[in-house]
C-alpha cells in the first residue's frame, strides 16, 4: 500500500500515543511507579521503566534530528536508566540511520508497520463460527486480564510483566477491550486503541489451548468493525517483520505501508 509522506506522519504521530497513555495508567496505579515520558517534535520519548517492553523514541524519525535532538534523546534515556533507542521509519531521511550509527546505535529488530482503510479481505481460513466477540465490561476485565497475562508469558518474569501492564492498560483512554470466547471458554483478547481518524490494533494473545482455531480472525474482524464505527479512516498495526502476527495481519486485509527499524545504543548501561 502506498501511503504519502502526510499520512505517515500521522501514523507515526499518533503510534505514540498509546504508549503515552499507557505510561499515564502505569503512574495512576503507583505514584512512585518509573515510567516517564516526554513530548518531542512530532512523537514522544517513552520510557515505561526498566524491563518493561517499550522504552524507545516513537513518532520521531520523520523530524529533522540534529545532534542536539539527538543529544536530547540520549539524556532522556540515560535519566530513565534503560538503554537509548528509537524508531526509525522507512520514510525517513537516509543520514539519520548513519547519524545514529556515530552514536553507536545498532539495529535490534524489524517491525512492520501495516495499514487498512476497514475493507475485511480473508486470503486465510475461514472465521470459525464457534468463537464469538464481546466487549469487555466490569464483570468481565479480571477476564481480559488472565487472557491477556496467560495468552502472553511464557517465564515467570514475563508473567510479572504482563500482569503488571495489563492491570494499567484496562485505565487507558480511548480503548476497546475485546475478549473472544471459544465454544464458551475464553480463548483471547484483543484491544483497539484511538487517537482521532486513526485506530491501533494491538494486545492481541490467544490462549495456547485455543491456538490455531481463529481466535485471533475474528478478533481482527471485530476490531475493524469497531473502529469504522468511531470513524476511524485508517486502522493500524505493528508486528515483527517475518512474524505470524504479521501474516495474519496480512490475511485480514491490512497491507505493508512502512518498515520500522528499532535502533538501540550498544554498551548502554541501565542504572
Amino acid at each position: 500500500m502506498i501511503v504519502d509522506l502526510d499520512v505517515m506522519a500521522v501514523l507515526q504521530r499518533t503510534a505514540a500515543t498509546f504508549p503515552v497513555r499507557t505510561a499515564d495508567a502505569f503512574r495512576a496505579l503507583a505514584a512512585d511507579d518509573p515510567a516517564t515520558t516526554r513530548a518531542f517534535g512530532s512523537g514522544a520519548l517513552v520510557s515505561w521503566g526498566p524491563g518493561r517492553f517499550v522504552n524507545r523514541a516513537i513518532g520521531v524519525s520523520l523530524d529533522e534530528l540534529d545532534d542536539a535532538s539527538l543529544d536530547g534523546i540520549e539524556t532522556f534515556f540515560d535519566e530513565a536508566g534503560v538503554p537509548p533507542s528509537i524508531e526509525v521509519c522507512s520514510s525517513a531521511s537516509p543520514g539519520l540511520i548513519a547519524a545514529l550509527a556515530s552514536r553507536r546505535f545498532a539495529p535490534v529488530r524489524f517491525n512492520d508497520l501495516l495499514v487498512t482503510t476497514g475493507q475485511v479481505v480473508d486470503d486465510g481460513p475461514g472465521i470459525n463460527p464457534a468463537v464469538s466477540v464481546r466487549p469487555v465490561d466490569e464483570t468481565s476485565q479480571a477476564d481480559w486480564h488472565r487472557a491477556f497475562v496467560d495468552g502472553f508469558a511464557t517465564t515467570p518474569e514475563e508473567r510479572r510483566l504482563n500482569d503488571e501492564l495489563a492491570a494499567s492498560l484496562v485505565h487507558v483512554r480511548d480503548a476497546v477491550h475485546l475478549l473472544a470466547d471459544l465454544d464458551g471458554d475464553v480463548a483471547g483478547c484483543g484491544s483497539l486503541f484511538r487517537d482521532g481518524f486513526v485506530g491501533w490494533v494491538g494486545s492481541a494473545a490467544t490462549l495456547p489451548q485455543s491456538r490455531r482455531r481463529g481466535v485471533q480472525a475474528a478478533m481482527l474482524d471485530a476490531r475493524i468493525g469497531i473502529a469504522r464505527e468511531l470513524g476511524c479512516d485508517l486502522i493500524a498495526a505493528t508486528a515483527t517483520s517475518g512474524s505470524a502476527s504479521s501474516r495474519n495481519l496480512r490475511r485480514r486485509g491490512f497491507r505493508l505501508a512502512a518498515t520500522i527499524l528499532i535502533m538501540t545504543r550498544v554498551g548502554a548501561v541501565a542504572s
